[in-house]
């Protein structure tokens, strides 16, 4: 009934799977997020394979995986998501019925099972993800032990009205004075001052991404590991419309920019940066102000999500924090694999009294 694949980058393009799986997307459940990722991003750390399951030829379920090789002969393999620094969720794709997703994942775990995979990493689950316990329970029923794991905070707000005014008025009044008195000042101390909306490719998308970049690489952040893949994921999405790019100008000099994405009905703030010589002004956070504006008042989203980590400005504009969590599975239909979870099992137990001595150590 169910046929399972496991495709390398090349082949799952080739058989037009990215459009396939393209009919049911988010920011992180778009095939073209996966092979953005693996072109520009995983590269030469392991082999990402597109574990394809089809009922009646017929694409339903999607779940990329980085693939290494385990053991002295590499006669087994170890598996982790593909989820990396950019990604707050992992996201496999599922087309099909509810009442078939059993049997869809049921099938793929026996493949890698069967295929000598003897432990996977997947992060990137919401903790109350019914499809993560749907893969704990077929990764079960495949001979797979399954340990849970916390990740990081996802905060977020739920937007119940258009009207920004009744949003802004519910924020701390620390934030709404800031934004009240930097907004009369920034118009005192520039002669121009303009935000700027970036949504698709009617622009010239090139300029924009080099004010970004220039942004960024003053910023107070680490330098932008991936630059292609970020400059792809803006040009894509730019393309489809979902680009939310804002950017702040004093004095036609870029300031502060940020990446947004709108997403059926849901809004993604996936990058901040400023520059510091502009931090007095508090142009990040007007900029920020003018994308929660846009994003209520004409996007009419339903969501505005802040993404990964629990940094304390985020509670100013956002109200709920939802847990991100892990699994580790282990194959326990192999030797190797129960030696793992032996091994595994010892390393839990031993950290503890390893750091209680190295502790004692240093007093």
């Amino acid at each position: 009934m169910f046929n399972v694949f496991g495709l390398s980058l090349k082949q799952f393009k080739e058989k037009n799977y990215v459009a396939a799986f393209s009919a049911k997307v988010s920011l992180f459940s778009d095939p073209v997020w996966f092979t953005l990722l693996d072109e520009h991003v995983i590269k030469d750390t392991g082999e990402v394979v597109y574990f394809v399951v089809e009922k009646n030829e017929r694409p339903v379920f999607l779940m990329p995986l980085i693939i290494k090789p385990f053991g002295l002969l590499k006669r087994y393999k170890v598996a982790e998501s593909l989820t990396t620094y950019y990604s707050t969720f992992y996201e496999p794709i599922y087309l099909g019925n509810e009442e078939d997703l059993p049997g869809a994942l049921d099938s793929l775990f026996k493949y890698l099972r069967n295929n000598r995979v003897l432990y996977i990493k997947a992060y990137g689950f919401l903790s109350e993800s019914s499809l993560l316990r749907s893969i704990g329970n077929a990764a079960i029923s495949s001979n797979f032990t399954v340990d849970r794991f916390d990740c990081y905070g996802n905060w977020y707000l739920k937007v119940s009205s258009s009207d920004y005014d009744s949003y802004y008025n519910s924020r701390p009044s620390q934030l709404k004075n800031t934004i009240k008195r930097r907004s009369k000042k920034i118009l005192k101390d520039f002669d121009s001052v303009e935000y700027v909306l970036v949504s698709d490719n009617s622009v010239d998308i090139e300029k924009y991404i080099a004010d970004y970049e220039k942004i960024y690489a003053k910023s107070w952040k680490i330098d932008e590991p991936y630059k292609e893949f970020i400059r792809n994921i803006i040009r894509y999405h730019a393309g489809n419309g979902s680009l939310r790019m804002g950017l702040a100008y004093l004095n036609h000099t870029v300031a502060a920019a940020q990446i947004w994405f709108y997403i059926d009905s849901v809004s993604y703030i996936f990058k901040l940066a400023y520059d510091p010589d502009y931090r007095d002004t508090s142009v990040g956070t007007l900029l920020t102000d003018y994308l929660f504006r846009h994003s209520i008042s004409i996007d009419n989203a339903t969501k505005i999500d802040y993404l990964t980590g629990d940094d304390p400005y985020k509670k100013d504009w956002v109200d709920i924090r939802d847990q991100v969590v892990g699994v580790e599975l282990f194959n326990t239909y192999s030797i190797m694999g129960k030696l793992l979870v032996v091994f595994n099992t010892a390393k839990a137990r031993l950290k503890p009294l390893v750091n209680r001595l190295l502790k004692k150590s240093r007093s």
